[in-house]
Formats: C-alpha cells, sequence, structure tokens
C-alpha cells in the first residue's frame, strides 16, 4: 500500500503511525454517535481495495493451505 501511495521508504509506516495515534486521541470522540453499521461498511470497504482478487483466486486453486496463509498485499 505505501508504494501505491508514492511512498519511497519506510519513514513513511512512522508517519502513518503518528497519523493514527492523533486520529484516535482527538477526532475518536465525533465518531462516537455514528452507527457501528456505517463504520463497519466504510471499514469493509476500504478493505475489498487491498486484496487482490486474480492471485488470491489463483493460490487458492493451487494450494488451499498457501491461501489460507498468504498475504495478498502488494508484491515489490
Amino acid at each position: 500500500m505505501n508504494c501505491s501511495g508514492g511512498c519511497k521508504t519506510a519513514m513513511s509506516i512512522i508517519v502513518q503511525a503518528f497519523l493514527m495515534a492523533f486520529i484516535l486521541q482527538f477526532l475518536a470522540p465525533f465518531f462516537y454517535y455514528t452507527p457501528l453499521f456505517a463504520l463497519t461498511a466504510l471499514t469493509f470497504s476500504t478493505m475489498l481495495g487491498l486484496i487482490n482478487y486474480t492471485e488470491a483466486i489463483h493460490l487458492y486453486k493451487v494450494d488451499k493451505f498457501d491461501f489460507i496463509i498468504c498475504n495478498n498485499g502488494e508484491h515489490v
């Protein structure tokens, strides 16, 4: 995901961690009254974009055990 976002170094992970901590600390109260279903749908739709379906389907057909433990993220 970092490569597709244009990140070049591992420093981006540290920046993302600080941003996530900031969001959780200061912006989480704004989401208190948001229905849990809406947050779940948002999270689910975001996660769908992270999966490479063609590779996952191929891996499922070739080896079920590797499919279970596979990392369907980006490949550099």
